[in-house]
């Protein structure tokens, strides 16, 4: 650099220092990242993150996904039965089904979490938690198209370690865990952690001779990692982990309406009359989710003079059983269980430069195989009634059908600084994929004891046209679908001082077509997706403040919408297109050595450009029901019952989940007791505006602001410490979900206050 440059970038960041409030001697810490596949400063990076660290993640109470929202501006998840939904700027898939998974990738130590479940496991031994914006096609796939949020638990080390934690509170709540980090010998460490958290649940279920309450929480993870350093150059690092699950969290569903809109109400069945209630009236006995997972990997990292030479190899195995009450009464109107099943097997072989000077790059291949499906069966007055039964047993409504899936993709990111002020990325990722139907098949079939169908007595056509016939549906002949897909990236960065970096980016994400499954007849194609992203950021910090944006649009082609069927199932469709405008602010102040103040802003504008969908009006209020009674005998005025669905055009309406405000307010104020320890308390404010939660902007969830606090002590040899933590303490009354549906619809109730203490020890 020359000394004219050097002159410059000097006056640029003095003036800037002379001119900034937030100047002192204090300094914020760097913050390492490894968003884009490695090591760098988060203010180096030219994509726009949210990175939390282990301490930040305990300090706000963030002990999962569906807490990150609190510090990570324009992100929001849903919460349905074992189905958690994140959306990114607007971008998610509110019901991801096999074949169709979300719009937002989920990573665990860089291996691809195939299935919704993975956003209700807790945190445990973790390192850091990214949350990437935009589109991240290049580096992360075909399934990155409104972000990634990348979870990093933390790899064994040198030294001996161990802790152990205590959290008890609100409803019952008993969570214990512990990690414990042992040397094996000069080259091999292991590294083994523990998690058990339970609680009785937050929801009262109101239904006669209810035996047991909903939203409780029952969940087992247990994980492990053995890192081998044969050589200087060689490390090899094995990992498995096995989640267990079996509990109602996300499954307390409760009525959106009375009659005659809710149908169960009609028929005699309880219905919370409260629409803030923490409460439900759910009579199906079976509703439970049992759910396991295991998984294991196998990474190598080989390091050369000029380039690392990565292979990670993973396989997770993950079954569930789910059941909820879907017309969200005390009548045995509309029942559903479910058993998806998932087995996945990823291999990545990853090229990483170290040549330490102006040109760096990453290349790659990576390949995915899976194989997942969705048994459902649908049962009740609604389809027993329908079908005249099995003698004494209810008859219940099938869909059942499973997809292979095979992918391949190599990829390619170059890093060029042109100068000493400008620098330009450049990537691309070519992906092949192939999407079998094995099978699909829709029936009636005799309930079993445990609320799922026995197949045995499944009513089946033979393969052919998807046609009804008396008490058989279809069975559709196996199908392939196949996708090929560029998505490049390329972005220019600027940075006229160390202090300040500017940047612009191109960047284009796809999620792959697929097939609607479960499916009870025919069985629809879904075409893929495509996001385009533009985007302007910079990223500043200079001292005790750091301070990043970015402003962006997206060009949103022929998205997939998630929508409920007559039947009470679930499909997804092509929505054609969509627009997006957002910006994004993130500023953190270290205004002295005991105090630190953060705050962070979100505005998304979304749109509709043209989408004709799904238009739910009450039944009773259409023409041909204008003399029916205020609740039809269902006998004699079944057509009045419920919700009618019918299209309209959604053209110029606000995308689902997608709140046009959304931001933090963090203090964190630390104080030294001398030979009595430290003290700690940080605060958080998070605030949502209103969003709608369908197309046709008919069902809203009304603004919020969430509190939370965090008061913690620290042994002065930091061994021993003690927290209280409060959530939602001003009692504010929200949903995580809400669905409507032809028997009328449910919403899931959002946590109360609640409030803990946790006690540990380090060792």
């Amino acid at each position: 650099m020359t000394k004219v440059r050097c002159f410059r970038r000097s006056l640029l960041a003095l003036a800037v220092a002379g001119c900034s409030p937030f100047t002192s001697a204090q300094m914020l810490e760097e913050v390492v990242v490894t968003a884009q596949k490695r090591a760098a400063n988060l203010q180096d990076v030219p994509i726009a993150v949210t990175a939390l660290t282990s301490n930040e993640l305990a300090d706000a109470n963030i002990e999962g996904q569906l807490q990150l929202q609190k510090l990570t501006p324009n992100l929001n998840f849903t919460l349905t039965s074992t189905f958690a939904a994140p959306y990114l700027r607007g971008v998610g898939t509110q019901f991801a089904l096999p074949g169709l998974e979300s719009s937002v990738a989920t990573y665990v130590d860089d291996v691809y979490m195939p299935r919704a479940i993975s956003g209700i496991y807790s945190f445990s031994d973790i390192e850091r938690v990214e949350v990437l914006k935009g589109p991240q096609g290049t580096l992360y796939g075909r399934n990155a198209t409104g972000g990634a949020i990348r979870i990093l638990t933390r790899n064994p080390t040198e030294e001996f370690e161990a802790s152990a934690a205590l959290t008890v509170g609100s409803y019952d709540r008993v969570s214990v865990d512990g990690s414990v980090n042992v040397p094996l010998g000069d080259s091999a460490s292991l590294r083994v952690a523990v998690r058990t958290d339970e609680n009785d649940g937050f929801v009262r279920n109101v239904a006669p001779d209810a035996a047991f309450d909903r939203y409780n929480r029952d969940e087992e993870l247990y994980s492990a990692k053995l890192l081998l350093s044969p050589s200087d150059e060689l490390t090899i690092m094995l990992s498995g982990k096995y989640v267990a699950k079996k509990d109602r969290e996300g499954n307390a569903f409760s009525n959106l309406f009375s009659a005659p809109e809710q149908v169960g109400a009609v028929l005699g069945g309880c219905i919370v009359t409260d629409s803030n209630a923490k409460e439900a009236c759910n009579d199906n006995p079976f509703v439970e989710n049992d759910v396991e997972m295991w998984s294991g990997g196998l990474r190598v990292d080989y390091e050369l003079d000029a380039v690392t030479l990565s292979s990670i190899t993973s396989y997770i195995d993950l079954a569930e059983s789910n059941c909820a009450d879907n017309d969200s009464t005390g009548a045995n109107f509309q029942n559903s269980c479910g058993e998806p099943f998932t087995e996945q097997w990823t291999q990545e072989f990853l090229l990483t430069s170290q040549l330490g000077g102006a040109f760096e790059y990453t290349a790659g291949l990576y390949y995915l195989s899976e194989e997942s499906g969705y048994p459902i069966g649908i049962f009740g007055a609604a389809i027993d009634g329908g079908f005249g039964g099995f003698g004494i047993f209810p008859a219940v409504f099938v869909g059942a059908g499973s997809v292979e899936v095979e992918s391949l993709a190599p990829y390619l990111q170059v890093d060029w600084d042109l100068n000493d002020f400008w620098s330009l990325t450049l990537g691309a990722r070519y992906t092949w994929e192939e999407k079998k139907l094995v099978e699909n098949y829709g029936g009636v079939a005799q309930q079993g004891a445990d609320g799922f169908f026995n197949p045995e007595t499944l009513l089946r056509a033979p393969l052919g046209p998807c046609v009804a016939a008396g008490q058989v549906l279809c069975e559709a002949a196996p199908d392939s679908l196949n996708f090929n897909e560029f998505t490049p990236t390329a972005t220019l960065s600027y940075r006229p001082s160390d202090e300040l970096l500017l940047y612009g980016t191109i960047a284009r994400g796809f999620k792959s077509g697929g097939y609607n499954l479960p499916a009870f007849g025919a069985v629809d194609a879904v075409d893929p997706e495509i996001l385009n992203d533009f985007e302007l950021g910079w990223k500043y910090q200079h001292g005790n403040i750091r301070f990043n944006g970015a402003v962006y649009y997206y060009d949103y082609q022929d998205l997939q919408v998630s929508r409920i069927r007559t039947d009470g199932g679930v499909e997804v469709e092509n929505a054609a297109d969509a627009s997006i405008f957002g910006a994004e602010l993130d500023l953190t102040w270290l205004v002295t050595d005991q105090f630190e103040l953060a705050a962070g802003f979100g505005y998304t504008d979304s749109e509709y450009d043209n989408f004709v969908g799904d238009l739910f009006t009450s039944a009773a209020s259409s023409p041909a029901c204008a003399d029916a009674i205020a609740t039809p005998d269902p006998a004699d005025d079944a057509a009045c019952l419920g919700l009618q669905q019918s299209v309209a055009d959604h053209a110029g309406n606000s995308m689902p989940i997608a709140p046009e405000l959304s931001g933090y307010l963090r203090g964190t104020y630390s104080l030294s007791l001398g030979d009595r320890g430290n003290f700690q308390a940080t605060a958080i404010a998070n605030y949502q505006s209103e969003f709608y939660y369908d197309a046709g902007n008919q069902f809203e969830e009304d603004a919020r602001t969430l509190l939370s606090v965090n008061v913690t002590w620290t042994s002065p040899n930091e061994r021993f410490f003690a927290s209280v933590y409060g959530e939602n303490l001003g009692d504010v009354d929200f949903n995580l979900s809400n669905a409507p549906g032809p028997a009328g619809g449910w919403r899931v109730p959002g946590p109360p206050r609640q409030v803990f203490l946790r006690v540990g020890v380090n060792f």
